[in-house]
């Protein structure tokens, strides 16, 4: 067992240098459009760099009903 039964999963981590919290719906918005801004970057990172992959044009957003992944197929 790696934690005790009970055990209570935080729903972030902050200190004075960061803050981590797990994504959501509410997220949404301003990581696509950091994803967006970063495709250039990102299709001359190596294991990207001759792909067709991530489009040009980019990937729409999901909406908080749709399943994980939908909207990311290739």
């Amino acid at each position: 067992m790696l934690v005790p039964d009970g055990f209570v999963v935080p729903c972030e981590l902050r200190t004075q240098w960061f803050r981590l919290e797990p994504l959501g719906p509410h997220h949404n918005e301003s990581d696509h459009a950091a994803w967006m801004s970063s495709i250039k970057l990102l299709q001359g990172t190596p294991g990207f760099a001759g792909h067709d992959w991530p489009p040009d044009e980019g990937l729409p957003i999901p909406r908080p009903a749709d399943p994980p992944g939908a909207g990311y197929a290739g």
